[in-house]
């Protein structure tokens, strides 16, 4: 090799290395100071779809709020609503946590947020939602199956003997009574009382003006922030932000997301065969009698 070749390959060498040292010194520099900021940690739990069950919601509100290295949550919800007894459930689980371990709780709202999604998000210190997601849905409804008519058209009888006049009062084979209706109406203005009052309180909202944000009304992010229904429309941008603002998170301290993700139907299935009577084995008898008993008690919802 000549010395011309020599040379000129030293000098793209000097010049190749000129050239990537300093990106490399940037790249070092940035990756030394993430791990010399301090941390702080934040949990995300998701709400996703029908609200049908407590218990896995509950046990990841208990263990962040019981964690004293964690000092806020986000609780992103994109639920329709489910059913009054787990939403209330929720409900009262974050009140008496908050109490026990105050921190800051966060609500983002991203597609919908309703009736018992709702509910739940009441609890929360600052509500964000986008400014087209749907909001509210403060109502409440008992749902079952009649089907009484049809029997009675096909010529077959249905026979059921029960012990109390209202035991049989959501059968889907057994014609109602005007005695049974109003029943179950009280019991869905029960709940609806209970779901209303507690949004008043959380809201700061006057249930003299129940018409105007209850009723079961439906209303798009920018309707319920004027209603007083959320704090603010935004995006996970604002949410982070108002975290930073309620827990005191500095500029230069980096949060760290400590992530939930929402119960999985296939593995609460799974779980729910595995603890079914302490065995692994469930019969479709046990499975039939388990729906029958749901179409004939009905269920409070606050969908």
């Amino acid at each position: 090799m000549s010395k011309f070749t020599r040379g000129l390959t030293t000098i793209i060498a000097i010049l190749f290395f000129i050239s990537v040292v300093p990106s490399l010194i940037v790249s070092i520099t940035t990756q030394y100071s993430d791990l010399i900021k301090p941390n702080v940690k934040v949990a995300s739990i998701k709400i996703k779809g029908a609200i049908a069950d407590n218990e896995a919601y509950i046990k990841q509100l208990n263990k962040h709020f019981e964690d004293k290295e964690i000092k806020a949550i986000l609780l992103e919800i994109d639920s329709e609503g489910g059913h009054a007894g787990s939403s209330c459930a929720i409900f009262n689980e974050i009140t008496c946590l908050k109490k026990e371990y105050p921190k800051p709780l966060v609500v983002l709202v991203n597609d919908i947020c309703a009736s018992a999604g709702y509910h739940i998000a009441c609890t929360a210190d600052y509500i964000i939602s986008s400014r087209a997601a749907l909001v509210g849905s403060i109502g409440s409804f008992v749902q079952f199956f009649n089907i009484s008519a049809l029997l009675k058209k096909y010529d077959v009888n249905y026979v059921v003997k029960g012990a109390g006049a209202y035991k049989t009062i959501a059968n889907p084979f057994a014609p109602s009574s005007q005695e049974c209706e109003q029943l179950l109406q009280e019991l869905a203005n029960n709940s609806y009382v209970q779901f209303s009052t507690d949004v008043a309180m959380c809201r700061k909202l006057s249930l003299k003006e129940l018409d105007v944000w209850g009723n079961g009304k439906v209303f798009t992010g920018e309707q319920a922030l004027k209603l007083g229904l959320i704090d603010e429309c935004g995006s996970r941008y604002n949410a982070i932000q108002k975290i930073r603002e309620l827990a005191l998170i500095k500029a230069d301290e980096k949060i760290v997301w400590i992530k939930e993700k929402a119960p999985n139907m296939f593995t609460k299935f799974l779980e729910n065969k595995a603890n079914l009577n302490g065995s692994t084995e469930v019969s479709l008898n046990k499975i039939l009698d388990a729906v029958f008993a749901r179409l004939q008690a009905g269920f409070i919802s606050s969908n």
